[in-house]
């Protein structure tokens, strides 16, 4: 037989038990709601819930129609049209699998080149830990773009306010009808001056450069032609027309076939291209550029002494020239073609390494010696190639190449080569995101801003390993540049109610608050640790010749409160009528941090959060660029 054992309490103590029972159930009921209260969705500051700028009240999304194939949207209870805004979002939720409610806002674009930023703000009074400054700056530079740029403007602020609507996206059917709400009136602002704007691919006069780059066709092929769409970029005027440079392309194991077809591809793509197959004694990737020097060779001389080419380039298939314009004006400016010019353009940390090589080139004093090869984007003038194409150790084939020199990088060869048979030649290096002169990182209190990444601020001459090393398409973000300029990509715009724009990589939204760091006084330099434990800052090697251009600013950093909501460049395009349409898009998950980003949290960093603002949807921002006046 099963027993119950049952225990009976006097009534006074039982009464007490239940009292205890009941406070401990409100004191949870309370800790939870205020933790609630506490992390507020990060919608409830966009859609208008809490008092701020935005203050539109969000509706229920409309169901769209059967068989409609529409985009519903509804914003202080009445519905906008743009049929071609709808068109878009529903390609891009069917290209890209973005979940079908999607919350969204479009917001105009127009460059102003009358001011350069905010005027200084006064002294703001204010207890959060991240108001250390007391009065903000004007952005300033040495050549007109700051690394920052503080706009008085709001991003979401207008008159009556924007705010995000919920879209719902009907992938039935093929036809698009009624669309999303994009206001003419409200158009932002974004101060580009003063000062001349920057060239657009179409003003740019490229006709100086030959580039030359071995590759596959496999690697052409990828992911829709991305590579030769990334090149056309900086290879025409953006139009479908050659800008005047010249393309020397090699590939490698083509059939003639192979050959034909991306020679017509880049053609039609703009490019002024001369394609064919590598040499099969060309062995490996410093053979076959080496092959490539002779090609570029044969070319100047078939163009003859007026042909103009002043400059000629070696470079992987994965660079990309952001600012065409820039860089030949920095060639022209610093290097003489006349002269003989070795010359490489690094893009970022990676490019550089710590020369290991004993004798002169070791540590010296607990001193690092920096090396770079030119980070896979190397320049000669015309004496320079001449020279470069008479050296023996630069026509070496898979069964005449010197022993150990198999498998090396191409740029390492070179450099090599000409340290050998032409000692009295440097390598002058233009450096991008990282300069080995100047302080590796800084860090302020609550926040660590790495040297280097596209979030920077700073514009490089190159970018190598783009897509691989920071999931980015340059090809993309680089559109924005037919309206306002080869200036204005990659530039920040921190917006004071609490956006900051990285034009044409991301949009970031802090809900607790941003604050630039501009007082030096919050800064400490800290230069990398060498190998003795010192932190004496590390110098180059002897055969280098760093090249300061001195045109822009070192990268301010930022600080912010708790967590963030970055949205990536998903996609853009450049309308018949010549808008630049930008999409970005924060995804669902939370899975948005753009891994070495320039504002990282610091290690130890106990304020900002582990990650992003989570939602179960994807949301998306569309900046339409109003096209060039001019």
């Amino acid at each position: 037989m099963l027993y119950r054992r049952i225990i009976l309490l006097p009534y006074g103590r039982a009464k007490a038990v239940h009292a205890a029972v009941l406070l401990l159930f409100g004191l949870v009921v309370l800790i939870c709601l205020r933790l609630a209260h506490h992390r507020r969705s990060i919608y409830d500051v966009t859609e208008g819930k809490t008092s701020g700028p935005w203050k539109a009240e969000w509706s229920s999304p409309i169901k769209p129609p059967h068989g409609g194939g529409r985009v519903n949207g509804t914003h202080g209870g009445a519905a906008a049209v743009d049929a071609d805004v709808a068109s878009y979002l529903v390609a891009l939720g069917r290209k890209y699998g973005l979940t079908s409610s999607v919350p969204f806002v479009a917001r105009r674009v127009r460059a102003d080149y009358s001011s350069s930023s905010s005027s200084p703000k006064g002294n703001k009074e204010s207890s959060s830990w991240w108001s250390f400054s007391s009065q903000k700056q004007k952005a300033s530079s040495r050549n007109g773009r700051p690394s920052l740029v503080e706009t008085d403007e709001g991003f979401l602020e207008a008159d009556p306010p924007l705010g995000f609507v919920r879209a719902r996206l009907d992938y039935d059917d093929d036809d698009v009808g009624v669309s999303l709400n994009v206001r003419d009136d409200a158009i932002l602002s974004i101060p580009l001056g003063p000062g001349p704007k920057s060239a657009t691919p179409a003003q740019v006069d490229a006709s100086a450069l030959l580039v030359a780059v071995s590759t596959t066709y496999a690697r052409l092929m990828y992911a829709d032609r991305a590579v030769m769409h990334d090149w056309a970029r900086w290879l025409t005027d953006g139009r479908g027309v050659s800008n005047g440079a010249g393309l020397v392309v090699s590939l490698h194991g083509a059939t003639e076939r192979q050959v034909v077809a991306v020679r017509d591809m880049l053609r039609r793509l703009g490019i002024d291209a001369d394609v064919s197959a590598a040499s099969e004694t060309a062995g490996d990737a410093g053979g076959r550029y080496a092959q490539l020097i002779q090609s570029m060779m044969r070319r100047r001389i078939g163009e003859g002494p007026h042909g103009g080419r002043k400059y000629f380039g070696l470079v992987d298939d994965d660079v990309f020239f952001p600012c065409v314009g820039k860089l030949l004006d920095t060639l022209k400016a610093r290097f003489d073609p006349d002269k003989t010019f070795y010359i490489g353009v690094p893009s970022e940390r990676s490019d550089w390494l710590v020369d290991e090589s004993p004798g002169e080139e070791d540590d010296i004093g607990g001193t690092r010696r920096m090396l770079t090869y030119g980070g896979a984007a190397v320049f000669m003038t015309p004496g320079m190639l001449d020279m470069a194409g008479q050296l023996l150790c630069l026509q070496y084939t898979r069964t005449s190449g010197q022993p150990g020199e198999e498998g090396k990088a191409w740029d390492m060869l070179l450099y090599e080569c000409i340290a050998r048979h032409a000692p009295d030649v440097r390598l002058h290096v233009l450096p991008g995101l990282y300069n080995p002169s100047h302080r590796s990182h800084t860090h302020t209190h609550q926040i660590t801003s790495m040297g280097g990444g596209y979030g920077t601020g700073a514009l490089p001459l190159a970018m190598h390993r783009y897509r691989n090393y920071h999931r980015f398409e340059a090809g993309k973000g680089h559109l924005v540049t037919s309206t306002c300029g080869e200036a204005c990509f990659l530039r920040r715009f921190l917006f004071p109610d609490g956006w900051l724009l990285v034009n044409g990589y991301t949009l970031t939204e802090y809900p607790g608050g941003v604050e630039a760091v501009r007082d030096p006084k919050l800064l400490v330099t800290q230069h990398q640790q060498n190998r003795d434990g010192t932190q004496n800052p590390p110098v180059v090697g002897e055969r280098l010749v760093v090249v300061s251009t001195e045109e822009e600013d070192e990268p301010v950093p930022i600080m912010w409160k708790g967590r963030k909501k970055t949205f990536r460049l998903l996609d853009a395009k450049v309308r018949p009528n010549g808008e630049v349409w930008q999409a970005y898009v924060n995804r669902r998950g939370g899975d948005n941090a753009v891994s070495g980003d320039f504002d990282d949290r610091s290690p130890g960093d106990l304020v900002h959060s582990d990650d992003e603002e989570r939602s179960d949807v994807d949301s998306v921002v569309l900046l339409i660029w109003e096209p060039d006046k001019e």
